[in-house]
């Protein structure tokens, strides 16, 4: 059996150290990148295809469920397992309606992590075991609609949409995609909203045509 392929995204480099050199450990497991922003995780999820993407629920730029969002617009992509330090019953249905399949509290134990992911490798619902039945049973949102693939949904972005968007996918924090462009960080976040905008409608791999994919994501 090949291994899981694993994406971990979380703002925090010591936490993704930690779960990097424990999943190191596992056998049937490889982690194939790493990512510190939601909109990292969205980028390399499409380019690495990861079999599951493990990303903070509370991640910058694009919350987790926004990625889980965008992610299940693509057939055949990664599995989303959401993990966060803050425990609420309602997190439950809200995560499983975004897509993602799991639910996970940083809390919880290693034995725990390794099922959840074990349980996205077979695609089914993991829920933390702090939630009650009647939660563990909200259903999960629908299939992804029809891929749009007839342009690549870039040709919606203004110039400068694209050059915002462009740097950000490449891991550029705010502040530098400003000095780039010549911008205020603020512009640059109005940017970046509107590009994501337009583009929610699209699968990942219309939104990121060979020009992107060719520069590739760095794990």
């Amino acid at each position: 059996m090949n291994p899981i392929r694993v994406l971990i995204a979380d703002n925090h480099p010591i936490v993704r150290r930690g779960i990097r050199a424990w999943l190191a450990e596992q056998p049937d497991i490889e982690v194939c990148g790493e990512a510190e922003t939601g909109i990292q995780a969205l980028v390399k999820t499409a380019l690495l295809k990861p079999d599951v993407t493990i990303i903070d629920l509370d991640i910058p730029e694009m919350s987790g469920i926004e990625v889980a969002r965008l992610t299940r617009k693509v057939p055949a992509s990664a599995e989303v397992l959401i993990f966060t330090e803050r425990f609420a019953e309602n997190t439950a249905g809200e995560i499983l309606r975004s897509g993602a399949l799991g639910y996970l509290l940083k809390a919880d134990s290693h034995a725990d992590f390794l099922s959840a992911i074990e349980h996205m490798r077979l695609r089914k619902i993991y829920l933390t075991r702090r939630l009650t039945a009647a939660t563990a049973a909200e259903p999960r949102s629908g299939e992804a609609p029809p891929a749009r693939t007839a342009r690549s949904g870039l040709t919606l972005l203004t110039s400068r949409e694209r050059q915002v968007f462009a740097l950000v996918a490449k891991g550029k924090r705010s502040n530098e995609v400003a000095r780039r462009l010549g911008i205020t960080p603020r512009q640059v976040a109005a940017h970046r909203k509107h590009a994501m905008l337009k583009l929610s409608s699209y699968p990942l791999n219309a939104i990121y045509p060979p020009a992107y994919r060719k520069q590739g994501a760095s794990a």
